[in-house]
């Protein structure tokens, strides 16, 4: 469906005698919301897998990549905190 503004794509399945819907959402403020609905209306994140590793600022990430790019920040937490409980008098 093409609306005035924004755009919206919406898969269907039938699974189990329900309906659902995976939607991607396009408005006209620069966002994408992507979500999966029910026959009902309600609507939950899915989530989204194959996610590389980002090559820009602005690129999306895995959370293999934040997890990695977080324990290489910090390093062993264990030693820093030894070292620091040394020092404190």
């Amino acid at each position: 469906m093409v609306s005035l503004g924004y755009t919206t794509i919406m898969f269907h399945r039938i699974i189990a005698s329900k309906k659902y819907w995976s939607v991607i959402d396009g408005s006209n403020d620069g966002f994408i919301q992507v979500y999966k609905m029910d026959e009902n209306g309600n609507d939950t994140p899915i989530i989204i897998r194959g996610v590389d590793t980002p090559e820009k600022d602005t690129d999306a990430t895995n959370k293999k990549y934040v997890d990695e790019a977080i324990a290489a920040a910090v390093g062993d937490i264990s030693a820093v905190l030894d070292a620091i409980n040394g020092e404190v008098v």
